[in-house]
């Protein structure tokens, strides 16, 4: 009787060690961040846009009752799987789904320049220390530290699957897990998003030069600005723009007053003191650095003009004489 009860414990234990976890693990969250990203002269099957972000893992010890073999964070410990289902597609292996139809996603290890699927093991990359007939890649030297704090650099690639319905990429594309001490299923702590749009059509824009004329420094001086200027910026693009919005950023110049104020200080280069160029459209200042809708529908026109007035106003107590100088850039986005 002694010997069954001795057998039926060592059973027990051998079955619960497995399942016991000797590390606590945590990660972070990150997201592909591709911005505009433009598929108009794409293949099929070829990546259009590309971007990294950095994963990072940070354990603790392994604790007072773990193993003493070195091997104490399992196989599979760290592991990056993308959601949804991988097909060929091109070049490569496993592209999956966006919820942008035409837009597939594929996915890399930079370190090992490794393909990333959606299959547990090596090809959904992993890391561990090593083990016998692991199907993990073994942690490189130098890049983690366990316990301690372990960083894999993912890659991924816009890729062109179909005809494109431009707009927003959004929603999880990554899950990124860890493995306790031989567990077979893995706890998410962590995950990549993405964001961007994607549009098909390319314009081009050439830099302006306006000449903003003369003013009185006492106008400026007394509120009065100078007389607008037309700033008519022209897109010329391959095919009508769509949901077409600008920003317009200062070069040279700091911002004055509200960012929605349109306005800039004299640059470096400019020679009159307490003066500055406001920046208008549609009868309003226009808001630096904040994303704006033209509203201009292009219709069939592959030629778009945004106009935009520019002028001198005072931005100090004294506005003396010089000269008025201003850099700035406008970014478009359309589809």
């Amino acid at each position: 009787m002694m010997k069954i009860l001795i057998r039926a414990l060592f059973l027990l234990v051998l079955c619960s060690l497995p399942y016991v976890s000797y590390a606590n693990c945590t990660g972070t969250n990150a997201t592909f961040a591709f911005g505009n990203a433009n598929a108009g002269s794409a293949s099929i099957g070829s990546s259009f846009a590309t971007t990294t972000v950095a994963i990072t893992y940070t354990c603790s010890d392994k604790g007072a009752n773990a193993p003493s073999w070195p091997t104490v964070y399992n196989n599979w410990s760290f592991q990056t799987l993308p959601v949804g289902n991988g097909v060929p597609a091109g070049n490569f292996s496993k592209v999956f789904p966006t919820n942008i139809g035409g837009v597939g996603i594929t996915f890399k290890e930079v370190l090992t320049n490794s393909p990333i699927s959606e299959t547990i093991g090596k090809n959904s990359f992993c890391w561990s220390t090593p083990l016998v007939n692991d199907p993990c890649y073994v942690l490189p030297s130098g890049r983690c530290t366990l316990p301690g704090t372990c960083v894999l650099n993912i890659q991924a690639d816009l890729i062109k699957t179909g005809n494109i319905s431009p707009g927003a990429l959004s929603g999880k594309v990554i899950n990124v897990s860890y493995y306790a001490f031989g567990a077979t299923t893995g706890t998410i702590v962590g995950g990549i998003n993405m964001t961007g749009m994607v549009g098909t059509t390319t314009c081009t824009i050439a830099p302006v030069t306006v000449n903003l004329g003369t003013a009185q420094p006492r106008n400026l001086t007394n509120g009065q600005p100078s007389s607008p200027k037309l700033v008519n910026l022209r897109l010329v693009c391959d095919k009508p723009p769509q949901n077409l919005s600008y920003q317009m950023s200062p070069l040279s110049g700091a911002v004055v007053g509200n960012a929605c104020d349109g306005t800039m200080r004299n640059a470096g280069t400019g020679t009159a003191r307490n003066a500055g160029i406001r920046f208008m459209r549609e009868g309003a200042n226009i808001c630096w650095n904040t994303a704006t809708p033209t509203n201009i529908s292009a219709g069939s026109s592959k030629v778009i003009d945004v106009q935009f007035f520019a002028q001198m106003i005072g931005t100090g107590r004294t506005t003396s004489s010089g000269s008025v100088v201003g850099n700035a850039v406008a970014t478009f986005t359309y589809q």
